[in-house]
Order: C-alpha cells, then structure tokens, then sequence
C-alpha cells in the first residue's frame, strides 16, 4: 500500500509543485494565463487515473494536492475561468476519492463557502449586466457541491450542516442550487443542480430541517415540472425532478416516520432556535399545499415519453404505498393518474401499474373507493364531452371509463346504481356523438344499374374489403379513434355480467325511441351482445354451466334479429339516421348467420331479398354494407361466392319481387334486385319469368307516368332479351328450325337452252299428269311427295280435265308476257306445295320454348310505349326491339305476326324528333327486313316516300355531301393518256384512293361525330337491308341508287354497293361515271350537259326482272 502511495506522490509532486510556483507568483510575474492553464491540465491529467474510489489515494494525497489548489481560489484579480474551471475539476475528484470518507469538517466548511461564493458571484455578476459564469464553470461548481454532500452523507457528518454557524451558508447554497434548478442556461446545468439537491437530502437527517427547506424545494420542482408552451423543459430534468420529488415526500412524509414525530412534538409550537415543529397542523397545512404542487404535476400524464410516465407513476406510488395517510387528500387524485397512466400499457415502464393498482385496492378499500368516485365522475362528464369538437378528452374519458371497469370487474366489485348510470350515460354520450357527426350519406351520381353490377362484380369476388363492416356511426378520420375506444369500453362489458342486463335495457328503450336515440341504443345493444357472444363462446366449448350466459346472449340476438327484419322490410325515408339503422340491422343479420353456421339456411326466405333489395340503395354506405352482408351469408351457410347463394335461392327473390309487382310497391330496387338476377343467373332463369314479365307490364300500366319507375322496368325486360338472345340459348330456340335466308340472289338472264329445257320439263310433268303408269302402285314416299295427284279444290263428283297445249320455242320466244306466265305457273306451284304441307298431318311445327314465348310477348307489348314522352326510354325499348329480333325470326308463324303488330308504331320513330332515337329506330327496322326478307315489301313501298325524305334532311344536317364534295376536290384529276386505258370505274376507283381510301375524306369533317352523321349513316344501312333482302320494285332501288350515288365510295355505302351490283351493275356503273364526269365538269367551269344528258334517258318496257334497256338518244 505504502509503495502505491509512494508511486501516487511521485506522479503528482512535479504537478504540484508547479502549480504553487506558478500560483503564488502570480501577479508579481510574467506567469501567462496559459501557463497556470497548462499546469492544472497537467494536474488534472496526473489526477484522473489515481483518484478513484477504491484506490491508494487517501486524505493525506488529497490534502497534499488540495495546497497548491488553494492558491489559484483565491480571490485575485486575473485568474481565467477556464483556470478556475480545472481547478474545481481537481477539486470534485479529491472529494469523490480523497475526502470521500474522512473530510474535515472546517474544510468541507470551507469549501461549501468558496463554491456558494463562485456560484453567488455569477448571479450577482449577471443581475448587475456583466459578463456571467461560463456554463461550464456553473455545471463543475453545482458537480462540486454534489460530491461534498455525499463525502458528508458517507461520513455521517451530515449534522455538520446543521450547525447555527453554518446554517447561513448552508441556506445561500440551496438558494443557489434551487436557482440553477428553475433558471439554469442550459439542461446540464439544471440536471446538475438537482443533483446537489439530491445529495442535499440524503445528508440531512433532521427532519425539522428537512421541513423548513421543504416549502422552497417543492415550490421550485413545481415551477420546473408545469407543462407550459414558452418554455419546454427537456425530459431528462423532468424525470429528475419527479424522482426528487418523490425523495423529498418520502423523507418527510411518509407515514412510517411522520405519524410518531407529529405525536411527540403535538404538545410544542416552535423550537428555541426558530427551527419548523412537526405537528398535525404543520402536516395538515403541507397537505394542503403539497396537493396543490401535485395538481400541477400530473399534468405530465398526458407526456408523450415513456420515462417520464414511468416517473411519474413512481411519484403516485410513493403516494399511495407510503404517504397515504399523511397526503389522504391526494390519494384519489394519485389514483385517477395512475389509471391513465395504465392507458400506455404497451410501454414497459407502465405495463404492470394496472396490476399494481389492483393490488392496492385489494389492501386498502379507501382506494377502491377511489376508483368507483373516479368512474363515477368520467361517467357524468361523459355526454358533455362528446358534444365537443376535440376528440383528444374524449378518447381519453372513455379508456379511462375502459380501465376502471376493468378494474372493478376483476375485483368483483360491482353496482347495479353503477351499471344504471353507465347505460344511461353511455346511451346519451353516443346520440351526442351522432348528432355532433358530419357524416352524410353519400348518394350515387352515376348509372345505378351500372354501378350494381359492378358492386355484385365486387361482392361475387368475396373480397377481403367487403367481409368486415365499415363504421356508420363516425363521419371523419379522426372519429375513428374515439369509435375504438368505445368499442374497448363495451368489450369491457361485454365481458362481464352485468352487460346482458344493459343490453335487455337498451333493447327496451330501443321499442319506445327514434332518431339518433334509436340509433345509439341499437349500436349499443348490437354491440354489446357481440362482445358478449365472442367472450363467453369459447369458455362453453370447455365448462357447461347449464344455463350459460350465451344462451342469455341468444334471446338477446334473437329479439334483435326480428327487429332487423321488420326494420328492413319497412319502407324508410332518405334521413340520415335512417339508412344507419338499415346498416345495423345488417349486421345483426350477419351476426346471427355467424351464430347459426348453416341452420341458418331456412332463414334466407325471408332475409335474403330485404338484403339484396338494399344493393339498390342509392345510398352507397349503406350499398356497401349489404355486399359485406352477402358475403358473410355466402361464407357462413356454406356457398362458394355470392353468387352462388342468389342462384340456388332465386325462386325465393323472384317472389318477393312478384309480390312487390303485384301489390304496387313502386320502390325501384325491386327492379334492380331483378335485373341483378337476371344477370346473375342467365337464362336459365327466364322460363320462371313467364308470370313475372305480365306483373312488370301491369305495373307499367298503372305507373306509366312516372318515366324513372318506367325506365327501370324495361332495364329489367331489356335484361331478359338480353339473356335470352345469347348464342347458346339461340341455338337451343332455334333446334329443329331450318333457318331462313332471304338475302336476294344477284339477277341472272335465262339463255335459249335454258327456255327449252324449262319447256321440255314441263311438258313431261304434264304429260306425266294426264297418262299415270297403272302397272307400278305409288310408293309412301311418292304418296307423301309435293305435288297432289288432283287438285286440291276441285270438285270430287265433276271433276275436271287437264287440256294439253303444245307449245313451241319460237312462240314462247315471241311471247312478251311467257316470262309472267311462267312466274305464275311457279307461283300456282309452290302455292299448291304450302297447302299440301299444311294439310299434311306428318308435318308438325316444333312447340315454341318459353324463353321464345316470354321473349315475343315482351317484343308485341313494347310496342305500346314506343310513344312515351322519354327520348331515352325510346331508344331503350328500339335497341330491346332489335335485341329480340334475331332470336325472334327463327319461327315465321310467329314473327310475321310480330312484325305486323309493331310495325305501325316503329315506322312513326323514323320521323322521331331526336336524332338518337331515329338511328335507332332505322336500325331496329333494318334488321327487321332482313329477318322478315319479302313480307316488308308492302310495307317498305308505303313508306318509302317519306323515307326519302327523312333522307334527304339527314343528308343536309349531316353535312354528308360536303364532306363528299370536300373529299373529291382533295383528289387530283387522272391523266387519261393514249398509252393507258382505265375504265369508268378505275378511274372513280383511282380518284376515291387518292382521296385517302376508308372514307378519309369523310372523317376529316367534323360533322361526322354528330348526331345527324349517325342517323344517315343507319338510313343507310336501312336502304342495303331493303335492296339486298327485300322484293321491291325497281323504282325504289333506282330512287336508292340516285340517292347514294355521290357515296358509294365512302366505307358506309359498300353494302349498298355490292347489293345494287348485284341487281344492276351496268346501272351502278353509270351513275358512278356520271358522278365522274360532274367532277370533272365542274372543275372545268361548271358545264351541266352530262345532267341534260341523264334526263334525257329514256326507260323502256321490262322484259325480265332485274334487267332493262335504255336509249341513250344524246350519245
């Protein structure tokens, strides 16, 4: 030991003995202030690895040391802090390891005058507007003063400060300490200065001492720990401060050591010497007090670090654990912190004070007291604070609530005055929260049956988003927060006992209320038999305790399952409180489907449609909320997707849609819910739609002034043409039918061969006919053949006799009218081969399928509503009409009389004032001659003259023809040379390429986009169908090509085109040369004589069908 100290000396004499030299010239050398710097940095440098406790360096090397400190504090003029600053530093490190045990008490003296004066002459330096302490200088000093309280403490020399004599100094070093607490520059300094504060108190060990300095220390912690927004305080002080907080109350006031000192010293007032007498008035006045700074400091609850609450949590435990009597009035303030301080139960530092509470409660009732005076009062409070805007108190209000009821369920410790005032209270807070909410009902703006479909898209989907439900109780982001909270409170309850009868409460209140109070009690007693379902289901999987509280639970779900489905199946108005119930009786459903699994099954009779009905809702929360319902119905009784359970269920849904029809309910989801049906499950679905399609017409007989309603109504039948007219089910109508084609064959002449065998073969069928073989007996086949053996009608008792008449091929051809007989002689023909097949009993017409028959009775009863005043139901029923047409024509018994009942009402909506509807309409007819072929003809040449016209102001509006004259002055004018020969129609071929081939010249008119482009563009389509499928006179297909001359070119007319080539390509041909010589006339000035020449054409008699002579006189 004695060579350690030895070797210790050595190290620290050169040091020391510089430092003196240096010291005590100075002033009267040219020692520089480096150089005493130099000497204390070398001191301080030697000192550091020798002064430690546990090491050689005794009170001897600290004195040693401390002489050559001595000198640099004195008071000198000169001396740099940063001199002073090292010296103090050498100094803590003799007190830490030196003096740490043995310090004289006249140096300790000594030393606590220098550092109260180093400290007290900055303060006063700095109230005078010098230059102040370093904060450097400040922090040793206060580090200073920390270690000679603890050298006092482990030397038990503590009384020494308690000395008269040193009792002044002793009081100007706390006031200084306790200024560097509340008015330090920086964190160090301030976290320093408590420090010494604490070492302070652990040396004193007389109480009255303690209590005369305690008024000063608790004042300043208080001033230090008040959450303000002009100065934030780092919380590292924060939780020094508590912690010293803490330490001042336990030693002064805690009950194991107060009670005995306030009974000894009741009798005494004040002491000789002036010092505080610890009686039970002083206790009472510094409870009083001491309740006032702890007011304040809990405040720090709502501290967003977790150490401070960690702190201040010990702060609440002191007062509870060991100053309980002595601070009884704080105790219920102590406890209410610590209940929310337990909200952060995820931290570590406050995970377990819920627990440690509950201890607490357990030891002493007066806390439990507490905690009901505590739930009491937030419950009271409760309603007024959801009236306001800040959700902040509210989520804090309602976990506090949560946690204490917790708390008082797991200490069994329950009330029925309690229960009653928390439902009431809970009732009345959530219709404030309702009425305070700005959530709205957001209404669909779009198509609805669109936005259907893709809901049931979305809903068939099972998608994750669509298996919970949404809140509807929160209209902003923020109120989510304060939903959940109320959940975690309910669950609280639910969990309990005493839930059910709340929830039996709200479910008597709830018969009697409306509005939001009906609202709030329904989301109540909802929730709260969810949460005690889920709690108590799987405790009895594992105990029966005969009559468990989820069969209580059941009767409670069960009552609120019929009120759903009587809420649901009333009609309800657009309020916004309203559709919310709609929304929680969904979810009651989809609870007790959950309950039931797949026995709920049956139930969908009279669930399913009241659900699928709000899909409809123009409401889209509340459409929302019936796609998740479905969902869950789907998942829980065992379907695959949604789909799935509407298909195997729709007989129920299409009679509670029927029962709506037939009793007049006008609501337009019913519609929709069909028509989502139908898209749903195809056409298997409409041979059950017989009955239902004569329901949908009653109803539009009876409401056909309401054009919405209307509207619907012909989606629905639009949807079951729609179905009906898709390729696999056109097969299945059409099986057994031969098709019939009715597109014209291009005109052909018969050649003199042809005439002669015509003739030839008639003459042996004649022939035949008079002079039958006796020797051979007709075969089945030949009985059952074409042609009759006798004419029908003739008379069997005077029949009559077939005269034969010779006729030659030079008188044939001499004939003008042999073609016209001939026609007649194939019409008498086929005419006689219809009545054999329709007398002839083997020949029978397949039955109609009901698709076919639902489908033509839907197409014959539209046509009553092709008048109505909506141009866009109009165009609905015309593109319903061309839908069904197709399918339609694959039975001309039934069509033609069809074609006949609609057609008057169809041709007026070629004269229809809005454009739209009259393309429509000239398409749907169009289609109709092309599946009607020769039994329009009639029709088409009564109407044809106002087509033309119609025509003709398309055509104009249009701006067809400039688009078309536009397009050929782009084209250059072929050169026509003697080395190139182009035909007429190369050289219209060649001018409509150079114009830009696919109609260019037409797209780039901006006419084309319109309206009117549209309807000439259907007009037409509706000339090729009449020429290309239809038997009419020559005289309308000349009037189609002079119409569509100037466009045969373009790519709208190529049909028309190819059907009047067919007919008459060398007409065709000079139109389209005529139409060239006009251009090629015009841009030569304008000559007119080729328009002289066309009316100059003379027509002459026909001698065949399709072909005819001209004279062209001028050529």
């Amino acid at each position: 030991m004695n060579t350690s100290r030895n070797e210790i000396f050595q190290k620290l004499k050169p040091c020391c003995v510089e430092l003196s030299q240096i010291a005590l010239t100075w002033g009267r050398t040219q020692a520089s202030s480096r150089d005493i710097v130099t000497s204390l940095e070398s001191l301080q440098k030697a000192l550091k690895p020798v002064a430690r406790p546990g090491s050689a360096f005794d009170k001897n090397l600290a004195d040693y040391v401390f002489f050559p400190l001595s000198h640099v504090f004195r008071p000198k003029q000169g001396i740099p802090e940063r001199a002073l600053e090292l010296a103090l530093q050498c100094l803590d490190l003799l007190l830490k390891s030196g003096w740490r045990h043995g310090l004289p008490t006249d140096l300790g003296r000594q030393i606590l005058i220098l550092l109260t004066l180093i400290i007290g002459q900055g303060s006063a330096a700095e109230k005078n507007g010098s230059s102040r302490r370093s904060e450097e200088l400040q922090r040793v000093t206060y580090d200073c003063m920390c270690s000679l309280f603890a050298s006092y403490d482990q030397s038990n020399h503590g009384d020494v400060l308690t000395d008269a004599s040193v009792v002044p100094n002793v009081l100007d070093a706390v006031t200084l300490m306790l200024s560097g607490l509340t008015d330090g520059a920086s964190n160090e300094i301030q976290l320093s200065a408590i420090s010494a504060l604490d070492s302070f108190q652990s040396c004193i060990r007389d109480k009255e001492v303690l209590a005369s300095f305690m008024p000063g220390t608790v004042s300043s912690l208080t001033k230090v720990l008040r959450p303000t927004t002009s100065l934030r305080r780092s919380y590292k002080v924060l939780r020094a401060c508590l912690g010293l907080l803490a330490k001042v109350l336990q030693a002064l006031l805690a009950d194991s050591q107060i009670q005995g000192v306030v009974q000894s010293n009741e009798a005494l007032r004040e002491s000789m010497d002036g010092r505080v007498i610890l009686t039970s008035s002083w206790l009472k006045a510094t409870a009083s007090q001491v309740k006032l700074a702890l007011a304040t400091v809990v405040q720090l609850r709502h501290s967003s670090r977790a150490d401070v609450r960690h702190a201040l949590c010990e702060l609440c435990l002191v007062v509870l654990e060991q100053c309980r009597s002595s601070l009884s009035e704080s105790v219920s303030m102590m406890v209410e912190t610590m209940i929310i301080l337990s909200e952060e139960s995820g931290d570590g530092g406050t995970k377990d004070i819920a627990g440690t509470l509950k201890h607490l409660a357990i030891m002493d009732p007066s806390i439990l007291d507490s905690i009901k005076s505590s739930l009491h009062n937030w419950v009271v409070s409760l309603p007024r604070l959801m009236q306001s805007n800040d959700d902040r108190p509210k989520r804090r209000v309602i976990s506090q609530i949560s946690i204490s009821v917790r708390l008082l369920s797991e200490l069994g410790d329950t009330s029925d005055v309690v229960d009653d005032i928390l439902a009431a209270n809970l009732r009345d807070s959530i219709s404030a929260a309702i009425r305070n909410s700005s959530q709205q009902p957001i209404l669909s703006q779009g198509d609805e049956t669109s936005e259907i479909s893709s809901s049931l898209a979305a809903s068939g989907r099972n998608d994750g988003r669509l298996s919970k439900f949404q809140p509807v109780l929160v209209g902003r982001p923020n109120q989510q927060e304060t939903l959940q909270e109320l959940q975690l409170l309910l669950k609280q309850l639910g969990s309990s006992e005493p839930s059910l009868g709340i929830a039996q409460d709200m479910l008597n209140h709830m018969r009697g209320a409306s509005g939001d109070g009906l609202l709030a009690t329904f989301w109540l007693s909802l929730t709260l038999v969810r949460n005690n379902l889920h709690g108590n289901d799987a405790v009895d999987d594992l105990i029966n305790y005969g009559i468990s509280p989820s069969d209580t639970s059941g009767q409670l779900l069960e009552e609120l399952y019929a009120y759903s489905l009587s809420a649901l199946s009333r009609p309800w108005s657009d309020s916004p409180e309203d559709w919310r119930v709609q929304a929680l009786s969904l979810e009651t459903i989809a609870l007790q489907a959950q309950r039931s699994k797949e026995d709920f099954r049956p139930e969908l009779v009279d669930v399913l449609y009241p659900v699928v009905h709000l899909i409809g809702s123009p409401i889209l929360q509340l459409r929302t909320h019936a796609m998740t319902c479905l969902n869950i119905l789907s998942q829980t009784c065992g379907y695959p997707d949604t789909s799935t359970l509407i298909i195997s269920n729709v007989d129920y849904l299409v009679n509670a849609v029927a029962l709506k029809l037939n009793t007049f309910d006008i609501s337009p989801q019913a519609p929709q819910v069909l028509l989502m049906m139908i898209k749903l499950s195809g056409p298997s679905l409409i041979p059950y739609l017989d009955d239902l399609v004569g329901s949908v017409f009653a109803a539009l007989d009876s409401f056909h002034g309401y054009p919405r309603l209307v509207e619907l109504l012909f989606s629905v039948l639009g949807g079951i043409v729609e179905e009906g007219s898709r390729p696999d089910v056109l097969l299945a109508i059409t099986s057994g039918k031969e098709t019939i084609d009715h597109r014209k064959k291009p005109t052909t002449l018969r050649s003199i061969d042809d005439v002669l065998a015509m003739l030839d073969k008639r003459k042996q069928k004649r022939a035949d006919e008079a002079h039958p073989s006796r020797d051979s007996s007709p075969t089945p086949d030949e009985q059952r053949g074409t042609f009759p053996r006798k004419p029908w009608k003739a008379d069997s008792t005077n029949p009559t006799t077939t005269t034969t008449t010779t006729t030659t091929a030079n008188d044939l051809l001499r004939s003008p009218s042999t073609s016209q007989a001939e026609n007649d002689a194939d019409n008498e023909e086929e005419a006689d081969g219809e009545d054999d097949n329709k007398e002839n009993p083997t020949d029978l017409t397949p039955t109609p399928t009901k698709t076919y028959t639902t489908i033509h009775s839907i197409s014959r009863l539209t046509q009553h509503y092709l008048s109505h005043a909506s141009p866009t139901l109009r165009l609905s029923l015309l593109r319903l009409l061309r839908t069904s047409l197709r399918p339609l024509s694959t039975d001309e018994d039934a069509f033609l009389p069809l074609v006949n009942d609609i057609w008057a009402p169809l041709a007026l909506r070629l004269h229809d004032p809005e454009p739209f509807v009259v393309a429509a309409a000239a398409d749907a007819v169009a289609l109709m001659c092309r599946a009607a072929g020769d039994f329009m003809a009639g029709r088409v040449e009564a109407e044809w003259g106002g087509w033309k016209k119609a025509f003709g102001r398309w055509e104009t509006e249009s701006g067809v023809r400039a688009a078309a004259v536009q397009r050929r002055e782009r084209t250059k004018k072929p050169t026509l040379t003697t080395t190139t020969t182009m035909t007429p129609l190369a050289i219209v071929g060649a001018s409509a390429g150079a114009g830009g081939g696919g109609g260019g010249g037409g797209s780039s008119h901006k006419g084309r986009w319109s309206q009117a482009w549209r309807t000439w563009e259907s007009f037409v389509g509706l000339f090729g169908s009449v020429v290309g499928y239809v038997r009419v006179g020559d005289g309308i297909r000349e009037d189609v090509l002079e119409m569509m001359a100037p466009y045969l070119e373009m790519p709208e007319a190529r049909e028309v085109k190819g059907f009047l080539e067919e007919w008459n390509e060398d007409a065709v041909w000079w139109e389209m040369m005529m139409m060239m010589k006009m251009m090629m006339s015009s841009r030569r000035g304008g000559k007119t004589e080729d328009e002289e020449m066309r009316l100059r054409v003379r027509e002459v008699p026909r001698l065949d069908d399709g072909v005819k002579f001209t004279d062209f006189t001028t050529m």
